[in-house]
């Protein structure tokens, strides 16, 4: 979900220079990223556990899902911002284009 955010924000959110937008477009895109990130390694690395969480299975895989388990809570971070930022920009195109009709 972050990855398809991180995508969707970085092709739709477009905010003109020298803006506040544009000042936060860089640290939301790398948090959207961190947060992919971290979620793909936490899930790869939780294939190393037995089938019902109690053991390690494969050693180095829990190692990197115990590395990756501190970008978790950035992933469900950036969800909700993702989702706000593309809803503001997509109501910014709609205002842009209704003036520019109207």
């Amino acid at each position: 979900m972050a990855l398809g955010l991180f995508v969707a924000v970085d092709r739709w959110w477009r905010p003109l220079e020298g803006t506040t937008g544009a000042s936060l477009r860089t640290p939301v895109l790398v948090l959207l990223w961190v947060g992919a990130a971290g979620a793909f390694l936490e899930s790869i690395g939780a294939a190393g556990y037995d089938r019902f969480n109690a053991g390690h299975r494969i050693e180095a895989l829990t190692t990197v899902h115990n590395s990756a388990t501190i970008l978790g809570p950035i992933s469900l971070l950036m969800v909700p911002v993702g989702i706000a930022v593309l809803a503001a920009a997509f109501v910014g195109r709609r205002r842009a284009r209704a003036s520019a009709s109207a």
